[in-house]
């Protein structure tokens, strides 16, 4: 009975001590200025929020810094992009036709393949050469802001 209480009582302690994570597998190593930690298999993950709040429990959050947040300047109902999933062509209409705007469409490692400005009010953004995958489809006004983007997927 004593030995049960003493055992419990560790574990309470050492719970409080200590964050563990219940995984099959993880690292955690560090360099100059450099941490990389990664954990395979985490069977339990939550978000909770709250006022002014947010708890995340089951990833790796160590080093989390938002730098910039910008909100967009325009509606989706100023930019109709369609279809989002194509084998050709994407097509861009604009409802008000003084905007001048430019678009870039990035892969999904980021890397930017066209860029152009958009002159008329209906646009087609050639997707016949790119890969199957998922492209990011991002607006820009004349100061280079984003003003919109779009997923699109490519089959």
């Amino acid at each position: 009975m004593r030995a049960g209480i003493i055992i419990v009582f560790l574990c309470v302690t050492l719970s409080a001590i200590s964050q563990e994570v219940v995984s099959s597998a993880g690292d955690n190593m560090t360099a100059t200025g450099i941490q990389i930690s990664w954990t395979l298999g985490e069977p339990v993950i939550e978000t909770l929020e709250g006022e002014g709040a947010i708890l995340t429990q089951g990833f790796h959050q160590t080093n989390l810094k938002v730098t910039d947040v910008n909100e967009l300047q325009f509606s989706e109902n100023v930019i109709h992009v369609f279809p989002c999933i194509t084998s050709d062509y994407v097509n861009v209409h604009l409802i008000e036709t003084e905007l001048k705007l430019g678009f870039r469409l990035y892969n999904s490692l980021g890397k930017m393949l066209q860029q152009n400005s958009i002159t008329n009010t209906d646009t087609q953004i050639d997707m016949l050469d790119a890969a199957s995958g998922i492209y990011l489809l991002v607006f820009v006004d004349d100061s280079m802001q984003i003003v919109h983007s779009y997923k699109i997927i490519k089959r």
